[in-house]
């Protein structure tokens, strides 16, 4: 994921190719480098997975009948 350097009227940021080329470029913004911002990104969402398993089973779990009555 590169990250960029953009100006427009002498307001600066930073951001993504990705959203730069979605939401600033058509706004008139120009890039003015690339930023020394890294990123590490993994392909395997696993401890999100496991939580919301574990948060579905949770709400399945069997539990004791109580009416309420005595």
């Amino acid at each position: 994921m590169r990250f960029l350097n953009i100006v427009k009227n002498g307001i600066t940021n930073v951001v993504d190719e990705a959203l730069y080329n979605a939401v600033y470029k058509p706004a008139g913004w120009k890039i003015e480098g690339e930023s020394g911002l890294k990123v590490e990104t993994t392909n395997a969402p696993n401890d999100e997975v496991k939580k919301k398993n574990i948060n579905r089973m949770k709400k399945v779990a069997a539990k004791p009948f109580d009416d309420n009555l005595i």
